[in-house]
């Protein structure tokens, strides 16, 4: 399984790491807020 890392802002990070894991990707996501 692919795993990423995200760097995003609160609402880019949430919608981008839901999209790619309902297509199974790990995701860890890191914000700034």
């Amino acid at each position: 399984m692919d795993s990423i890392f995200i760097f995003s802002g609160t609402t880019e990070g949430r919608e981008l790491s839901s999209l790619l894991a309902e297509r199974g990707y790990d995701c860890t996501v890191s914000v700034a807020t």
